[in-house]
Formats: C-alpha cells, structure tokens, sequence
C-alpha cells in the first residue's frame, strides 16, 4: 500500500493521463484495503478549485454520510455534505425514491425529510391503513446508500452531456 507521497504520485500521474488524452472519465477498481478511499480524498484534496468537485467516489467517505438510529429507527444524512446539498439543490428526492425501488425488490419505500435530513423507511401496504416505520437491514441500508449515490452521478453525467452538447 503507497504511502500519502505515493498516493499523491499516483493522483498527479493519472491527471497527466487524462488531461493527455483529453479524457474525463476514469473507472479505477479495487480491491478491500488496497487504499481506495485514501487515494480518492487525494484526488479531491488535489484539485486547484476547492469549490469544484472533480471526482465522484463511492467509499467510506460516501457511507460516513448516512448515519442509522436504531432508537427512531430513521437515518441521518450529513446536511453539511456537499452530496446533500447537490440532492437539494437539483431536487433529486423522488429520483432517489424511484431508483431505491428498482434495486431493492421489496414493497419498501424510503420517507425522505431533507428539511431535517432524515430518511425514514415503510413497508408500502397497499391499503389506506396507517403504516409504522420499520428497522431495515443492513444490505437494504447499503443499497439506499448507494442509490442516492448512483441518482447523483446519473444526474451529474446528465448535466455534463448536456453542457457537452451546448459546446457543439
């Protein structure tokens, strides 16, 4: 595993790669403690505009943004996360509530009150009865997760395909 200089090393080298190629997008896959997370927060750490994100990572980062409670059985967003403030400002809030029910095959529906950035979760009946908010497992948490990530990076590559076209 690099140490910060070689993870530094391999940030400017991929940049180079990239601003040589013209290229913007770039998959990098890893395995489990090979230092992904490390190498993406040097990769944004990096950036000459701190106000710009460069790059969309899904790691510990990512996952450190939502935090579950057990007691209220409700999860926390970050409302000081730059993720949590793209989702609002681009009002992604049912996008993330249609993608959640296309990877989780279940009649769960997530109960999004981004005015106190909470997430709360219902077993979807079908009838008008009241419904109590339930504990999720821990795979149906990870994929809510990565479904607000993956509604942001669609939406991210939306908006930069049509500030592409506009080029043209």
């Amino acid at each position: 595993m690099p140490n910060i200089t070689g993870f530094v090393n391999i940030v400017e080298k991929i940049k180079t790669s990239l601003d040589n190629n013209k290229e913007r997008d770039l998959i990098l896959y890893a395995f489990n403690a090979t230092g992904k997370t490390r190498l993406s927060y040097e990769f944004n750490i990096t950036s000459e505009d701190e106000e710009r994100i460069e790059t969309l990572c899904y790691n510990s980062i990512v996952e450190d943004y939502f935090i579950w409670n057990n007691d209220t059985k409700t999860m926390a967003i970050d409302k000081n996360s730059w993720m949590f403030n793209f989702i609002l400002d681009e009002g992604l809030e049912n996008e993330i509530i249609e993608n959640y029910s296309l990877f989780v095959d279940t009649k769960l529906e997530p109960n999004l009150d981004f005015s106190n950035g909470l997430v709360q979760f219902k077993k979807v009946t079908g009838d008008d009865e009241a419904q109590d908010v339930i504990k999720i497992s821990k795979g149906e948490e990870t994929l809510f997760k990565w479904t607000v990530f993956y509604s942001v990076l669609k939406h991210a590559l939306e908006i930069l395909n049509d500030k592409e076209e506009d080029s043209q």
